[in-house]
């Protein structure tokens, strides 16, 4: 805790009064400085880039209102998305985490790619199946997807969660953190129109929010670390 002495003035009821403006307290004559790190808040929309921090201890959280994997009546697909990504980008342009959800299955699939390849420089994928409970309850009221740096000096690796629930670890095949992420849907094949997507997987936009672990609630970290 950083404390500075308060100027002092011939106001008794100043000397006296305790206020919080902007992360300063003011209280007895002194100013203390919270020294928490905010937790930062933005919008990120489909076919946008957000650049963002995460290294080890970190942890970056998108926010949506609903997780819709339901499938259209009749198979129209026109104005629905059957798929969406989540893309972590690093300096050198290589994604070095893909999140993967595809409507119609319960399915969540994790890949990297590197930019530079003489193949395609996709890895190898892995994907693992959401429970059916959990999915009935996140199309109803929503879902927040995270992403924690749990790296370790023996393992380097990223921690996935679904409502603070640990779904996947992936282990990092690309150095370097990631600088921007980005979100795409894809629209489907029988849609010509140049008109936004009625009705995606995820909302539109999230809500990106990224902190340090151990600013969170200690319940919240209780989950995060018993998932590690």
């Amino acid at each position: 805790m950083h404390v500075t002495p308060l100027v002092h003035t011939e106001s008794h009821l100043f000397a006296r009064t305790c206020q919080c403006v902007s992360n300063v307290r003011v209280q007895i004559g002194y100013i203390i400085l919270c020294l928490h790190t905010p937790i930062m808040s933005k919008d990120l929309s489909t076919g946008e880039k957000l650049r963002l921090t995460l290294s080890p201890g970190k942890i970056v959280t998108l926010k949506s209102a609903k997780l819709d994997l339901t499938v259209p009546r009749d198979n129209d697909w026109a104005s629905v998305s059957p798929r969406m990504d989540l893309d972590l980008w690093n300096i050198n342009n290589d994604i070095i985490l893909r999140i993967t959800i595809l409507r119609g299955t319960n399915r969540v699939f994790f890949n990297d790619r590197a930019d530079k390849s003489l193949l395609d420089g996709w890895g190898q994928e892995k994907s693992v199946e959401l429970s059916q409970v959990d999915v009935d309850r996140w199309q109803r009221s929503g879902v927040t997807i995270s992403i924690y740096d749990c790296s370790t000096p023996f393992k380097e690796r990223y921690q996935i969660l679904f409502d603070l629930i640990t779904v996947y670890h992936f282990d990092k095949r690309f150095p370097g953190p990631p600088i921007k992420i980005e979100y795409s849907a894809q629209r489907s094949p029988h849609d010509t129109s140049d008109s936004r997507i009625v009705h995606g997987i995820l909302s539109n936009p999230l809500k990106v929010l990224t902190c340090n672990r151990d600013d969170l609630p200690l319940v919240e970290k209780r989950a995060i670390n018993s998932g590690g």
